[in-house]
């Protein structure tokens, strides 16, 4: 009986061990693109100086059909694209950091299929064409085509342009409470006006939803102001950046931790400089203020920065 017990256990075990886990794809079609190759590229803007961005590619069948699958090594950000070359912001805070302060939005993050990875679930991009309209990138998944939509319409500036796009001569005041009104309709329309978790799709949205509107007010804030830095005004949008646990993926994350960095930087200096280059005073700057979930990877990249 022993014995028996002993071979029934070993072959449970032997069973758990070897019962295969389920696999998870991205696929897709696009006939534009029969027979070229697609890239599956990681979207992580703090680590932007990484060469290594491609995860892995696929060769489009003569149905303009692709698959991927899934790792649990796959960052949270993910992008497709029929070339090579690095993402699109990668390129912008590598090539001319100074500009990091740009809006990016369809351009950058709607012009290809872009895709939040949750665990367990399988992604298919049903549609995708090059014509860069609304329709051109349909996704079977409800949150996607919802982050999408976000990309394709969001714009901040709505709130201190007239209608041919020139700055509006309005306060600050009413410049941020006209953004700020955007904002939170936006928080409305995707129902993130409630407690979320931190490495969520939710609270990804939420961040790029939050920060991109403080982001792009401080736009109109350097042209339309005197630029001062030490009113309780500046003070409070900056410390928005220490206000909740904002998502690593968020490319609006980078740019208002490069706004913050600077803000410290002008504070300890006396001055009003939209940018610091990378140094020592600006890394040790780096350890000390920015965020936990990403003060290795921008203090690093600076220091990579200063060697190059």
């Amino acid at each position: 009986m022993k014995r028996l017990l002993v071979i029934i256990l070993a072959t449970f075990l032997f069973n758990c061990q070897n019962k295969k886990k389920p696999e998870y794809t991205i696929s897709g079609k696009n006939i534009e693109i029969i027979g070229d190759t697609v890239f599956l590229k990681k979207f992580k803007h703090f680590d932007y100086l990484d060469d290594n961005y491609i995860l892995d590619t696929c060769i489009v069948n003569d149905k303009g059909e692709f698959s991927f699958k899934i790792k649990e090594s796959y960052p949270k950000l993910v992008s497709l694209t029929n070339h090579n070359k690095p993402p699109n912001t990668y390129q912008v805070f590598k090539n001319s950091p100074e500009i990091f302060y740009y809006s990016f939005c369809a351009n950058f993050l709607a012009e290809t299929p872009t895709l939040y990875l949750e665990n367990n679930s399988n992604y298919k991009i049903e549609h995708w064409d090059s014509k860069l309209n609304d329709s051109s990138i349909i996704y079977n998944n409800k949150k996607l085509n919802q982050l999408r939509k976000y990309y394709r319409n969001i714009d901040y500036r709505k709130g201190y342009i007239d209608d041919n796009r020139d700055f509006l001569d309005i306060t600050k005041e009413e410049a941020w409470g006209n953004v700020s009104k955007i904002r939170d309709s936006f928080l409305s329309e995707f129902n993130l006006d409630k407690k979320i978790s931190q490495n969520s799709y939710e609270n990804y949205l939420n961040t790029e939803i939050q920060l991109g509107a403080v982001n792009d007010f401080l736009i109109w804030y350097f042209r339309k102001t005197d630029n001062n830095i030490t009113n309780n005004f500046y003070g409070g949008l900056m410390e928005i950046y220490n206000s909740d646990k904002w998502h690593p993926n968020s490319v609006e994350y980078y740019k208002l931790t490069e706004h913050y960095i600077n803000y410290k930087l002008n504070i300890k200096n006396g001055k009003t400089k939209k940018y610091y280059k990378p140094s020592i005073e600006k890394y040790e700057i780096a350890k000390e203020y920015a965020r936990e979930n990403i003060k290795e990877l921008y203090a690093e990249n600076i220091k990579k920065l200063m060697n190059e």
